[in-house]
C-alpha cells in the first residue's frame, strides 16, 4: 500500500498550479467549466490562454514522481480526500473492514472511495497507471491535522500502519507532506499544507 494522493478545493486553483510548478511538478490533466459542460484545459494550455475570464476550474491534476495532488474550486480551502496504491489483496482487505466499520464504500470503474464520518473520504486505488511514476518523488510521511480523536483508531482499523501521523487541531486537514530524499525546500502551498521536499 502506497500513500500517493490528496485533494483540496481552493478559492486559489492558479496560485496552487504556480506553487506547484515552482516545486517541479507539472500539469496532467485540467478540467473545467467555461460557458457551457465540463472539458479539458490541458497543457500547453497555460492560465494565460484563459484571460479574461478563466474557467470554473473542477480539477487540476499536477504530478511528481509516484505523487499525485489535486484541487479544484471551492469558496474556502477545504481537505477532500487522501489516496492510497493498493493491490488487489489490500483493496479487498480494507474494503472488508469498511463493512465491519458501517462506513459507505463507493465502487468505481477508476476508483474507490471510503466515506468517513468525519468529512473526508480514503480514495482506494488498483491502477498501477493511475500513479505516474513508481520511481522518483515519494510520499514519506503526513501529518493529518484532527478535531476528532477516533480518527488515528479508524485508520488502524481501516488500514493498518500507514505512513500518517496525526496533530490535535480545530479542523481537519493536512498539515504537512513530507518527501523521500534530501530536505531542498520548505514550503507552504497556498492552503497552508507545509511541503518539505
Amino acid at each position: 500500500m502506497r500513500l500517493f494522493h490528496y485533494h483540496y478545493w481552493t478559492p486559489q486553483p492558479k496560485e496552487m498550479e504556480d506553487f506547484y510548478t515552482h516545486i517541479g511538478f507539472t500539469v496532467k490533466l485540467r478540467i473545467g467549466k467555461r460557458n457551457g459542460p465540463f472539458e479539458t484545459f490541458n497543457p500547453p494550455l497555460t492560465w494565460d490562454d484563459f484571460q479574461p475570464s478563466p474557467p470554473l476550474f473542477r480539477t487540476i491534476e499536477m504530478v511528481l514522481g509516484s505523487v499525485n495532488v489535486t484541487f479544484g474550486f471551492g469558496k474556502t480551502a477545504k481537505f477532500d480526500h487522501l489516496g492510497f496504491l493498493v493491490s488487489q489483496e489490500e483493496y479487498d482487505s480494507i474494503c472488508k473492514n469498511a463493512e465491519s466499520l458501517s462506513l459507505k464504500v463507493e465502487e468505481g470503474e477508476r476508483r474507490t472511495f471510503i466515506y468517513t464520518p468525519f468529512g473526508f473520504k480514503i480514495e482506494l486505488q488498483r491502477r498501477a497507471d493511475a500513479v505516474p511514476s513508481l520511481d522518483g518523488r515519494k510520499i514519506r510521511k503526513m501529518v493529518l491535522i484532527i478535531r476528532n480523536q477516533e480518527i488515528p483508531q479508524l485508520f488502524q482499523n481501516l488500514l493498518g500502519e500507514i505512513p500518517i501521523e496525526f496533530e490535535p487541531g480545530e479542523e481537519i486537514k493536512v498539515g504537512l507532506i513530507e518527501f523521500e530524499g534530501p530536505l531542498t525546500m520548505e514550503a507552504a502551498d497556498p492552503c497552508e499544507v507545509l511541503l518539505k521536499c
